[in-house]
């Protein structure tokens, strides 16, 4: 199993309530046996330290158009702010933040100006099984 879920630093407080609710769904699920694997998003009021980001996934255009229809959904919001706006800046803010070390930005002509980029902590949650001994 994926979840995906704000990060509990997140300082809108409907998505730190989020996180909260989805850690102890999690924490239930892995004292079953689950072991889902966790993906922890950014958005416009927390960004993952460098040291925390560890899952990039690069996004083309349809993609990044996909998700500012589905953020575009919630009229209630977007009639106040165009917070599909704001996602694509930040797919175009974290392709700049990792150009170089992870995104061909050190050649001229390596980093292509239209890269989008999705930042993740992924962390596989659940108990600890014990190992197999020899």
């Amino acid at each position: 199993s994926w979840i995906f879920a704000p990060a509990r630093a997140d300082a809108h407080p409907t998505h730190r309530l989020c996180r909260i609710t989805v850690d102890e769904a999690v924490a239930a699920y892995a004292r079953t046996g689950g072991s889902p694997i966790l993906f922890t998003m950014e958005g416009p009021w927390h960004q993952l330290t460098r040291r925390e980001a560890n899952t990039l996934i690069r996004i083309d255009a349809g993609a990044s158009g996909e998700k500012a229809h589905a953020v575009s959904a919630h009229a209630s919001q977007m009639e106040r702010v165009p917070f599909h706006r704001g996602a694509e800046a930040l797919e175009s803010l974290r392709a700049i933040t990792f150009s170089e070390s992870h995104l061909g930005g050190r050649t001229t002509g390596g980093f292509p100006a239209d890269t989008r980029l999705e930042v993740f902590a992924r962390a596989r949650v659940g108990v600890e099984r014990p190992r197999p001994t020899d």
